[in-house]
This record gives structure tokens, sequence and C-alpha cells, in this order.
């Protein structure tokens, strides 16, 4: 027969031979009555003595059994005829007298809750207060009875550091392989609290190509963001994450501080596209015939948020400065919407998370190519002096474009575009520093394409003015650049063969094909590495700005800055390191 199995708790015990009624105490020598008599006696009153007496003892009891039950729980056979073949799991005396004890705030099955709760309050932008919440509690209770909930200030002061140092280092690692690291970054004013906060987020090709996205920081002021200030915060960012010399470019918007802040940095700093292309159409919208009628339809739609906007002004005569827009108001309206709908169409695409700065140079000479189309002066007969000046503040605001070897060069790399964008008069200059550029960058560590892959897409002919911009966009990437015959260095060798493949398709992704091509242009492929992993606006960044909105929101509008920048770095992050 086989014997029973005795508890733990006599691991620090000695029978006494008077009818095993008494045991002695290793620890202190104490005598510990038992009620009952020989194998019926019971332990309660052995683990009370050692749970009251030697604390630290009972714990190290307590972890050894659940391990021994965790890896080799003993089964008993049910006595119950129903369940005569079913196997049951017994629960110890032991298991039993201590299922109702919580585990201490630094227990490891304890921190491993934490951890898991932080996130969750990070990811799903949940106030820390959330951990009073009774329902949040009950359930808690439910999943894990033994579970402790911390306190608010250890949430914030502990476990949320924690995480957040653990996630920083982890992204760390990450940033350590880019060879060429491009920043974005903007401005946001909280109205909440009226604190200013500089968003940074870093942006590089890893090995494979793959475009990788990572929050550096949300940085508040604590005085004015003039100039000087930016240009500190950002300095000490950049050094403190060990990236000060691998920065590319920095993205930035176009406020007169930020500029002048990288602009005598050391750092290069280029102006967000869509931002800029936001301001030319701005400009253009207040020209005389055009700004009145726009004046006037705010107005009706400040006072008409719904229905038809006529019958709204016939309903309600005595509403005051509303008028029945006229017929060429309208023609107006509509053809302003028709001139500019390229324009929403090119935002919408550079504010992608997947968009390079690449794409600058392809769309800026597009659009220019449509505006100066005659069937889009005829289409647009009523707005001629806004289609010219939006055309000339293009032209002003992106001048010189083709000479930056920031922006051609990226073009020049991105399989989509290759050379066919520019301007024939810029082909040798283009070249000669492509060139230059993979002397100076030398020390950069470091199959053919498929003929579906290499088709270019011409959209169907339509009609529609504004398909005619895509159009101009075929147009400008069927031209062919000059072949030249000269002596071939190895990276000139590589640029032929490459310039004279057909064009990716421009919905597919360029980062894709450096992938599978990238052993067939090596030295191509370094440069591209770095040229091609800058964004084309600082999208990515003003993003934040929303987050960050949900993190000062009404629960919690009194948090501190520096915890609303941990939150907002982990709600980004987490989910790029899959946790």
């Amino acid at each position: 027969m086989t014997s029973r199995k005795r508890s733990r708790i006599w691991a620090v015990y000695d029978e006494i031979v008077e009818g095993k009624a008494k045991v002695k105490c290793t620890l202190c020598n104490s005598l510990i009555s038992r009620s009952g008599v020989g194998r019926k006696a019971s332990t309660t009153a052995m683990l009370n003595h050692v749970k009251i007496k030697h604390t630290e003892e009972f714990k190290n009891l307590e972890k050894e059994t659940l391990r021994e039950l965790s890896q080799n729980r003993e089964p008993v056979a049910s006595t119950s005829s129903s369940q005569s073949n079913a196997m049951k799991i017994q629960q110890t005396l032991f298991e039993s007298f201590t299922s109702t004890t919580k585990w201490d705030t630094t227990d490891l099955r304890a921190k491993e809750i934490h951890k898991v709760v932080a996130e969750m309050i990070a990811l799903d932008n949940q106030p820390i207060s959330m951990l009073e919440n009774n329902g949040f509690q009950r359930l808690m209770n439910i999943l894990k009875s033994k579970y402790q909930i911390p306190s608010r200030k250890y949430m914030n002061e502990v476990v949320i550091p924690e995480v957040y140092t653990k996630v920083k280092n982890a992204v760390r690692a990450e940033i350590a392989k880019a060879k060429a690291i491009s920043i974005t970054t903007d401005i946001w004013t909280c109205t909440n609290n009226l604190l200013a906060f500089l968003s940074y987020t870093a942006h590089w090709l890893d090995e494979e190509f793959g475009l990788q996205h990572r929050v550096l920081q949300m940085s508040h002021f604590r005085g004015p963001h003039t100039a000087d200030n930016i240009r500190s915060v950002l300095s000490d960012l950049f050094v403190n994450w060990d990236i000060d010399t691998r920065i590319h470019l920095v993205l930035r918007d176009n406020g007169r501080n930020v500029v002048k802040a990288i602009n005598d940095s050391q750092y290069v700093g280029k102006g967000c596209y869509i931002h800029t292309l936001q301001l030319a159409v701005k400009a253009s919208l207040k020209e005389p015939n055009v700004i009145d009628v726009i004046a006037s339809a705010r107005k009706i739609i400040d006072r008409a948020k719904k229905g038809n906007i006529s019958l709204y002004i016939t309903d309600n005569p005595s509403t005051a400065n509303l008028q029945q827009l006229t017929e060429r108001q309208w023609e107006i309206l509509r053809e302003c919407i028709t001139l500019l709908k390229p324009f929403e169409e090119v935002t919408k695409i550079t504010s992608s998370t997947l968009a390079s700065i690449s794409e600058v140079i392809p769309h800026t000479n597009a659009l220019l190519k449509y505006l100066s189309k005659p069937e889009v002066s005829q289409t647009c007969p009523n707005i001629v002096d806004m289609k010219q000046k939006l055309e000339g503040e293009i032209q002003s605001r992106f001048q010189g474009l083709e000479k930056d070897k920031y922006y051609s060069l990226a073009t020049l790399l991105d399989p989509r575009f290759r050379m066919r964008f520019f301007q024939p008069e810029n082909y040798e200059l283009i070249r000669n520093t492509l060139f230059l550029e993979s002397v100076k960058r030398s020390d950069i560590t470091e199959s053919a394409s498929s003929s579906e892959e290499n088709e270019s897409e011409l959209l169907p002919q339509s009609q529609d003015p504004h398909a005619s911009f895509w159009n101009c966009f075929e147009e400008l990437a069927s031209t062919q650049p000059l072949e030249r015959d000269d002596p071939k260095s190895p990276i000139a060798l590589e640029l032929d063969s490459y310039l004279k493949e057909n064009l990716l398709t421009k919905n597919k992704s360029p980062f894709e094909w450096w992938t599978g091509h990238q052993p067939r242009y090596p030295e191509l492929a370094r440069l591209t590495r770095v040229f091609l992993c800058a964004p084309a606006s600082t999208v990515y960044s003003e993003r934040l700005f929303s987050e960050a909105g949900n993190v000062y929101e009404e629960k919690r509008n009194r948090l501190l800055p520096e915890r609303a920048e941990s939150l907002v770095f982990l709600h980004h992050n987490l989910p790029l390191l899959n946790f």
C-alpha cells in the first residue's frame, strides 16, 4: 500500500514521541501541540507557527511547494462510482492554507502581470486611475485572485519606468545597426496645460531594405521654444541615442525657429513636402476672384452643417450675412475643386508612412507639367489667375530640387523613377553627384527583375482634367536619358545597367525591389540605404501629437510631462517590437 505523502512543513519540525501530539520547531526549538492523534493529527498549528514566527522561511516553503506542484502533481483516484475512471487533483493542506494569500508586489509572478497592465495602459491610452476602478479590480480578482493590484504611485514610479527602459534599450539595439538615419520633427502645444512638445522619430532601412520607423522622444520645453532651445534639445537627444554621426537628414516644418535651429546645427534640414505644397495652394486661393467666393461659401457652411445649402438659405432669409451663391460663383468653386484635385491626390500619396523623399521631384514636375497644359486653362476659364499663381508658387518654393543631392539621388535610386523625371540638362550633374557620394561613402558596409514587375503601368486615357495629371506623370516617365560612351568605373557600369531596366510600377514598393536586387547592384544598394530612408514629409512625427492629445485627455489632464512622454513612446514602439 502506498504511504501517505507528508506535508512539506515537516522540513522544519522534529517529531516528539509522546503519541506524536507535540512537535519541536527546529528554527526556534518551540514545542507545538497538534490536534488529533497519530496519522489523523493536523499540521495546521505547525503552519500557523511558521507563518507568524518565521515569515521568510514560510515564503520559501510556499515557493518550493508551488514549484513542486507545477512540476509533478500527484493524482488521486476518485471514489465516486460515476467518476471511477476520472482523475482529479487533490489540494494539499499547505496549498489550501495559502490559497488566499496575495502575492507580494515584488513577486516575480506579480511583476509579470504588472508589466502587461502597464503595456495595456500605454497601448490603449488608459488613465492610471483605472487601477482603482471597481470593474478592473473585479476582473483581476476573478482572473488571478492572488494578484494584488499595485498602487498608482508604484505603477507610475516603478513599473512604467521599467517597461520604458526595457523598450528603449530594444529600440537602441535596433538603431545601432542602422547605417544612416533620417529624422522627422515637429512642435505641438497641448491645449490642456499649454506645454510645448517637440517630437522626434527615426527612419532607416535595415539590411533587408525594410523601412523602419521608431519614436525617439517627445520632449517638452521648460522654457520658450526658441531656436537655441530647440537646437540644444535636438543635439542632446541625438548624442544620447548615439546617432549624431549617422544623421542623414532632418525633415521639419517651416516654422521659423525650427528652421533656424537646424540650420545653425551640424545637421542638414529639409522642409516637409506636404506643408510646403499646402502653402503654395493657400497662396493661390487668395486671388481676388476666388477669395471672395470662398469667404461666402464658408459663411454658409458655418451656419448650415447639413441639408441642401440653397434650401437652407431660402428657408432662412433673415439670417445675417448670408446670400445665395450666383451661378458663376458655383462654377468658380467647381473649377477650384477640379484644379486642386491632383494636389489632394499627391498629398494623400506622400502622407503615407512608406512615402520617400524620392517622390518629391516626380510629383512636383508632374504638377508643373499639368498646370502648363492648355486643356487645364480651357477647363478652368474662371480661375486662370489662380492657376498661374499656383504655378508660380510651386516654381518658387521648389526651385533647385534637381540640383539638391538629397532629392535627386533619392529619385535616381528609386526604381519607380530613376533618371526619367529630370531635365536633360541636369543628367550630367546628377551622375557626377552619385559618383562623388560613392567615393565619400565607400566605407559603408554592405537578378534581373521579372517582366511583370518592370512594366510601367499607364493609366487609361480620360477626359477628366485631373486624370490628365497622371498622363503628365507617365509622359515624364516615358522619357529616355541619353546613353554615354566613356570609360566605366564599377559604379558607372552598375548605373548604366540599372538605368536600362524598365521602370518599376509606381504603386509597388521600391524597398522590396532593392531587397531582391542588391546583389546585382551592390554599390548602388549602399547609397540607396542612405538616400532612400528619408520620408517625404513630417506626417509620422505629427501623428504623435494625435496620440499625445489622447494621453492628455480629460481623465488625466494633470499628468506630468515626463510621464506623458514615456506613454507616447511606449504607445508607438511597443507594437513595432512585437512586445
